[in-house]
């Protein structure tokens, strides 16, 4: 009897543990929906429209995202060089490119380029109904994001992308997202980092984003407008 009493608290440590663990990250991510605007006011918009620019050093490109319930999305990008529209139309990925003074060429898109459009088409993203969709997310404890503390989640999707969100514990935005990109030879870490929030029809967005690889800036994006539940036209996801 004494054997087994000794034995209860060793096996029963471990379940608790992964408990609070689990009751962490629903708790973090909680507070991150209401941080946004609210559950309720997410699963509201059916569309989004948004509008910006990116900056790739001296090169403004001119960005704009059309997105639809359950996963239609058109993201175009314009500079004076090309004009390059991205569409997932809920079956395939596919593209379509100007390069100035020439003509459009349209084709399907494959490998990881196809895989992360498909991947950003999920309209309210990895973190909201997270088990539904079959993803993993685990609480990565406290850490410094520079002088400032952050929450971590380490989130592993159903197809086996892993990111690392590191939250702002007094706002709950996310300050910062860490993931590894596939590339030729092995894989290249990319750091997005989030800023100047602001609430848009109840919605709060940041509009502001630093992307970071290596230590150095890879581009910098602006929204400059955003709005929600429009009327977006079918065709703008159909291939031509």
């Amino acid at each position: 009897m004494r054997r087994i009493l000794k034995l209860v608290p060793t096996c029963l440590f471990p379940f608790l543990s992964l408990t609070l663990v689990a009751e962490e990250v629903d708790t973090i991510l909680e507070r991150h929906y209401e941080a946004r605007g609210g559950l309720e006011r997410l699963r509201a918009v059916e569309s989004m429209v948004i509008e910006g620019h990116n900056r790739f050093q001296e090169q403004e490109i001119a960005v704009r995202y059309l997105a639809k319930r359950p996963n239609l999305l058109r993201m175009e990008s314009a500079s004076s060089a090309i004009q390059v529209i991205r569409v997932f139309d809920g079956e395939r990925a596919w593209q379509a490119m100007r390069p100035a003074g020439g003509e459009k060429q349209v084709a399907e898109m494959e490998g990881q380029e196809a895989v992360e459009l498909i991947r950003e088409s999920d309209f309210d993203g990895p973190l909201i109904d997270y088990r539904e969709k079959g993803h993993e997310i685990r609480y990565g404890g406290r850490e410094f994001l520079g002088e400032r503390e952050v929450l971590v989640l380490e989130v592993t999707e159903q197809g086996g992308a892993r990111e690392v969100y590191h939250f702002d514990p007094e706002t709950y935005h996310i300050a910062m997202k860490a993931a590894e990109v596939p590339a030729e030879g092995g894989t290249i870490r990319f750091e997005m980092y989030y800023d100047d929030f602001r609430e848009t029809d109840g919605l709060v967005l940041p509009f502001r984003t630093t992307a970071v690889s290596d230590g150095q800036t890879v581009f910098t994006g602006v929204i400059e407008r955003v709005e929600g539940n429009v009327d977006l036209d079918p065709d703008l996801f159909t291939r031509p």
